[in-house]
């Protein structure tokens, strides 16, 4: 259905305002649907225009709001912000309350928020919200066209479980929809859209920026980059009630607590600072490396009777920049001004042609830090409102701050990634499976499609459900070891044995997650693990009717869940016959703030009141409780041979430097990305079985774990395994294969190492495109892939060596039979060949044919088998083991 709406007077001056209806009565979109609008021109020169939408998700009740109403307006959707300067909602602020003391965005994954409700009254009765809940005023100046007829599309992204909650037909319900003019410039007329990508083809990582670095005797310090200086400086709350200052001036700050002195002393490379006052002493430790700025603050309770709680905070002002970069862990979304990503624990701030990331580094900080960015001071930083010390407790926190040579923001990964040992080899490809499935399969078929897709490891659906006896009933925890499910996990152990009888390369992981709970008693069973809310009320879900009933807990080293299920783990290798596990919530993470749970406690967390600065209650953090518990686990399943990959990146170092295979659930939005890029470059497939959700991944410097073995496209055995040396938008670069949407010219920085072309097109079909090799001082293969195709360059263990000037090489190909390729090189070469897949076996013979010239007979040398390449034109050269067939 399509509505037009004619202005009939355009207005041309701003002096003047106009309000054009763009409905002329109530309308319901279903579900899944997009309605499509049209109005005419109108002026953007000294002009704001606003649509405003009064809108509902029709339900039986009023049941609070989430986010259903997606607009676009000429193809662009409209979002909640163009610039950190320039938000879109004009009639309340983008994160105000949505129900009794809890404050949300207006704007999320699924698009503008809307209520629930059966009329345009009730909503209004609640007093929590901050004007009108039914109404939207959305600036979208610089969406509009000046010049010909607006398009504006809006649709109902409610889903099947929103309108089982609904108890109606989901229709998302407007009843004014309206464009309306006012005079003076609209704030989004000015300014850039949240961040482009930079597009790398090839180039090596611009690293690290050079810097001055200088302690100053505020106990603060100031940092010069790209001509520009950047002062940072640090607050410490302290209670009934305020703030102590380290600060980027020649002199200490006064207007803390009395008694607050600080001491500075600047060294060759950074320096201490010794801070104290009447409730702590904050000794810090500044180093200016050539990589980066540490800074350890090392926090002393001065109290031996009681424990103490603060906020710290750091920040760098902004206060030049006219439309500050920003990207709170890798978001660049304008409109997100504080974030909370343990995972990624970074501020990033760009400026033409460099960039500066801080970084939470110890575990304390990053499980409790937020990430903001302010326009009132205009400020950047990282703060905790959370720190616990007990009573003499000494705590130090870490953070950091990279200087980056350019303004990509992967560019500051790979530093942090490389510092943080994050570039461990990542294993595939992947596949999810249901044991049903499975054991209804032909081996034969199972083979042919595992092997097409060169699955290695295959991992079991969940949470457990049995849809032969119950659908609703779930399976959690130590649950799954209960009677009702012996026919299930019997089932498990058939489609395992059967994976591995078909392909005895591939290992089987069984569901496993330690979050959760459905064992029958477990509920007083486990009672000293329970996740609890401030009530100390167990927390629980029914999924929304779905699902059956299913407890939360926290899993330690000493509570009884935790034990438990450290002999679940045992009984799946035993019992079920599986070869490691697939940790589904491995972390117990909290998205948008840390998961607390209020009976345990971990000693470093608290719940600070805002306006005192005092400890309200002491908390745990479940990522933080966890630690050991995870990797107690870990040690347990690998010191059996058994493997596993977690869903969710680490959050802790200790978890990370285990080198655990992790993924990120990428395909709810465009930004949880970024949570998992510090450590690791795996995003969940879901259902999705186009190409396009392959290239999507790898825009953002992701490969897909699988969820199908049978994806009509053919790339995921080219894929893996992938060591990172350098991630990029689009570009990966590892040790053993590059993998790249972008034209360019692709090799390892110095080496001349050859490499096999492998080209995909749009619909992810290997072709027979090839591109040619030159070896100069190092390898380059230039490459021309069109949109949405792919190319991967596999490194070969094989080097060419040209006699002077360059050699070309191309239309290689190498396998176990041997290798084959043509080479170009006007004044000869030397072609080297090490073992991989085609084996050099010392004292072995190997069949040597170049161009016309009859096949001779060579043996490897040192492990390296040695082929001198004439001059000439281009030359066909092929090599296999002597009596064998000669590889094409």
């Amino acid at each position: 259905m399509k509505y037009a709406c004619l202005i009939l007077a355009l207005i041309t001056g701003a002096a003047h305002a106009a309000e054009v209806p763009v409905i002329p009565e109530e309308i319901a979109i279903p579900p899944g649907e997009t309605r499509a609008f049209e109005f005419g021109t109108l002026p953007q020169a000294d002009t704001t225009i606003l649509l405003e939408v009064q809108a509902r998700l029709d339900a039986k009740a009023f049941s609070g709001s989430m986010f259903f109403l997606r607009v676009r307006l000429n193809g662009k959707e409209v979002k909640a912000a163009k610039s950190r300067t320039a938000l879109r909602l004009v009639n309340k602020p983008l994160v105000s309350p949505v129900a009794h003391d809890l404050p949300a965005a207006w704007y999320g994954t699924g698009g503008w928020r809307v209520v629930y409700g059966p009329d345009f009254e009730g909503a209004r009765q609640q007093r929590f919200y901050e004007g009108d809940p039914y109404t939207l005023v959305l600036d979208v100046t610089d969406l509009t066209n000046p010049a010909a007829e607006n398009r504006l599309e809006i649709t109902n992204t409610a889903n099947p479980n929103s309108i089982r909650y609904a108890g109606t037909e989901g229709n998302l319900v407007i009843s004014k929809l309206t464009v309306r003019t006012q005079p003076g410039k609209s704030p989004t007329m000015t300014g850039s859209d949240a961040v482009a990508p930079v597009i790398n083809n090839g180039q090596p990582g611009a690293g690290p920026a050079a810097y001055q670095g200088e302690l100053l005797p505020g106990g603060g310090f100031a940092l010069t980059v790209g001509g520009r200086r950047w002062e940072f400086a640090s607050d410490f709350s302290y209670p009934n009630a305020g703030l102590n200052r380290l600060t980027a001036a020649a002199a200490p700050d006064t207007t803390g607590q009395p008694g607050w002195k600080v001491d500075a002393r600047p060294g060759k490379a950074g320096g201490t600072v010794v801070a104290s006052g009447p409730d702590y002493r904050v000794r810090r430790t500044v180093r200016f490396t050539a990589r980066k700025v540490e800074v350890e603050d090392a926090i002393t309770n001065a109290h031996a009777d009681a424990p103490l709680g603060m906020l710290v905070r750091h920040q760098t002002s902004l206060e030049a920049l006219e439309n500050p970069v920003v990207r709170l862990a890798g978001n660049p979304d304008p409109a997100v001004d504080d974030y909370y990503s343990p995972s990624n624990p970074s501020v990033y701030v760009a400026m033409a042609d460099y960039a500066l990331g801080m970084l939470c580094e110890d575990d304390v900080f990053r499980n409790q830090a937020r990430l903001y960015c302010t326009t009132d001071p205009p400020a950047a930083g990282i703060r905790t409102e959370m720190l616990r010390l007990g009573p003499g407790e000494t705590y130090t926190l870490r953070w950091s701050i990279y200087p980056v040579a350019s303004r990509d923001y992967y560019d500051f990964i790979n530093l942090v990634r490389e510092d943080w040992g994050s570039n461990f080899t990542v294993l595939g490809a992947w596949t999810f499976f249901s044991p049903d499935a499975i054991l209804a399969m032909p081996l034969e078929e199972i083979r042919e499609q595992y092997r097409r897709q060169g699955i290695r490891y295959a991992c079991s659906y969940g949470g457990w459900v049995d849809a032969k006896h119950d659908r609703k009933r779930i399976g959690f925890g130590t649950g799954v070891l209960d009677d009702y499910w012996a026919d299930f996990r019997g089932r498990l152990k058939a489609a395992a044995a059967r994976i591995r009888e078909a392909c005895p390369e591939v290992k089987v992981l069984v569901y496993y997650d330690s979050q959760r709970d459905t064992s029958e008693g477990g509920h007083e069973r486990f009672k000293d693990s329970w996740l609890t809310n401030t009530k100390g009320e167990q927390l629980s879900t029914e999924w929304s009717g779905q699902y059956s009933l299913t407890y939360s807990v926290v899993a330690t080293v000493q509570n009884s869940y935790g034990k438990a299920m450290l002999t679940v783990a045992d009984r799946y290798l035993d019992e079920i016959g599986a070869d490691g596990l697939y940790w589904d919530e491995m972390e117990c993470v909290g998205y948008g703030a840390p998961l607390l749970t209020y009976n345990i406690l971990d000693g470093h967390s608290c719940i600070l009141d805002p306006k005192s600065y005092t400890i309200q209650r002491e908390v745990g953090i479940t990522t933080l409780l966890g630690e050991g518990h995870r990797l107690a686990v870990i040690d347990r399943v690998r010191k059996r041979g058994g493997f596993l990959m977690g869903n969710g990146p680490a959050c802790t170092r200790a978890i990370l430097a285990t080198g655990v295979q992790r993924m990120v659930e990428i395909q709810h939005n465009d930004y949880w990305f970024y949570e998992g890029l510090l450590g690791t470059p795996l995003g969940y497939a879901s259902g999705r079985t186009d190409f396009g959700n392959v290239t999507r991944a790898l825009r953002f410097g992701f490969l897909l774990v699988g969820t199908r073995h049978n994806y009509p496209h053919e790339i995921s055995r080219y894929l893996f395994p992938f060591t990172p040396i350098e991630l990029h938008h689009g570009y990966l670069l590892g040790k053993e294969r590059i993998i790249t949407l972008h034209p360019g010219k692709y090799g390892w920085p110095g080496e001349r190492c050859l490499v096999q072309v492998r080209h995909f097109n749009r619909e992810g079909m290997l072709t027979e495109t090839d591109y040619p090799t030159t070896v100069e001082g190092e390898s380059r293969t230039a490459i021309q892939p069109a949109e949405e195709e792919v190319v991967v360059l596999e490194r070969l263990p094989v080097t060419l060596d040209p006699r002077g000037g360059k050699a070309e090489v191309s239309r290689v190909r190498y396998s176990a039979e041997g290798l084959a390729l043509s080479v170009t090189a006007p004044r000869g070469a030397t072609l080297r060949i090490a073992t991989g897949a085609f084996e050099i076996r010392p004292g072995a013979r190997y069949s040597v044919r170049i161009g016309s010239q009859p096949a001779r007979t060579v043996t490897p040398e040192k492990g390296i088998l040695t082929v001198v390449i004439p001059a000439g034109a281009a030359t066909p050269v092929t090599v296999s083991p002597a009596g064998a067939p000669v590889p094409g």
